[in-house]
């Protein structure tokens, strides 16, 4: 009896760290997957099928290459940043097609090969003169200046509401321009009412 039940725990104790092994090296491989998968979706050059055309020809063999591009659905850090060409590269392919007239032909296709690729901006806004565009963020800000201009119409009337609008990057009051009264404007400058001097 004692026999047998050293018998069943030496058989439990092999099956667990059989088990355990096997989950290791599942885990193992699951991570190896996973860091493949992360690699192949960085932004880099990837053999995609290019559909060829060649002038007015009907039918081309081949009619699909399989040609290095930068895919925009890949992997950028920035979501507003797009996996695009940042070198491109002319190649030739020979193809067989018909003409027009159905008449065969060899013929030479130019296709562009991306040789490098880059999370960049897919599009850059016209900025207004007081604004430059921030490849960072796919925007345009505020230039520096700007900032520190109003930062300092603040500091010399720490009772106005000045702020920067970030759209228009005009230096403004942030509350609406109240109603002032008789012998009064309304000052941008303060964000108050003045008395209006007479010479």
């Amino acid at each position: 009896m004692k026999s047998m039940m050293l018998m069943l725990c030496a058989c439990i104790a092999l099956f667990s760290s059989t088990a355990y092994g096997s989950c290791k090296i599942r885990v193992k491989k699951e991570r190896a997957l996973f860091k493949t998968r992360e690699e192949a979706s960085m932004c880099q050059p990837h053999r995609l099928p290019v559909p060829m055309t060649y002038r007015n020809f009907t039918r081309l063999n081949p009619s699909v290459e399989f040609v290095k591009r930068c895919d925009e659905n890949l992997f950028c850090s920035e979501r507003r940043m797009k996996c695009l060409p940042s070198k491109i590269k002319g190649r030739t392919v020979k193809a067989s097609g018909f003409d027009e007239k159905m008449n065969p032909q060899c013929v030479k296709i130019t296709v562009d090969e991306h040789q490098s690729c880059s999370c960049q901006c897919p599009g850059r806004k016209m900025c207004n003169p007081k604004q430059e565009f921030d490849d960072t963020f796919c925007e345009c800000q505020c230039k520096k200046d700007v900032q520190e201009n109003c930062s300092k119409r603040r500091k010399r009337n720490p009772t106005s509401n000045l702020m920067l609008d970030p759209d228009t990057c005009e230096c403004m009051c942030n509350d609406k321009k109240k109603e002032c009264g008789t012998g009064e404007f309304f000052s941008d400058e303060i964000c108050d009412c003045k008395i209006i001097i007479k010479g």
